[in-house]
């Protein structure tokens, strides 16, 4: 999914970079030919719908490319924290085996070796308890 988010920022940055740029050219011509048309005297009326039509197709075309980056952007930064988590796994931390609180203990009556409560044998010496 993470790489699912870059390829659309991608996508949209290029689609919005093409409206940007032929809407651009398509606004910036028209433009000028309307005023060629005004200088000799014609009417632009009808010029009018089109030149805001490229405009807006113009406008459009910079707020995907802006969406475009900012998804792009989103997508690497989400795509880096998962490899470098996959790359650099966190060892799994495991509690320490605590010793049982209030474990009756007893004494090895030969070499007085303190030993378990349940033990049969002393630990040190062998003696048989």
């Amino acid at each position: 999914m993470r790489k699912n988010i870059l390829i659309a920022g991608i996508v949209l940055l290029i689609i919005g970079l093409i409206m940007w740029f032929i809407g651009g050219i398509a606004a910036a011509n028209l433009s000028n030919d309307m005023r060629m048309i005004e200088i000799l005297g014609g009417d632009t009326s009808q010029y009018e719908t089109s030149l805001v039509f490229w405009e807006t197709f113009t406008i459009i075309g910079f707020f995907l490319f802006f969406i475009g980056i900012i998804v792009s952007i989103v997508g690497v930064v989400l795509k880096e924290k998962t490899s470098s988590h996959l790359q650099n796994p966190q060892p799994i931390m495991q509690q320490p085996v605590q010793p049982m609180a209030n474990t009756p203990t007893k004494y090895c009556p030969k070499c007085n070796t303190q030993l378990n409560s349940n033990s049969r044998f002393c630990s040190q010496c062998g003696f048989k308890l």
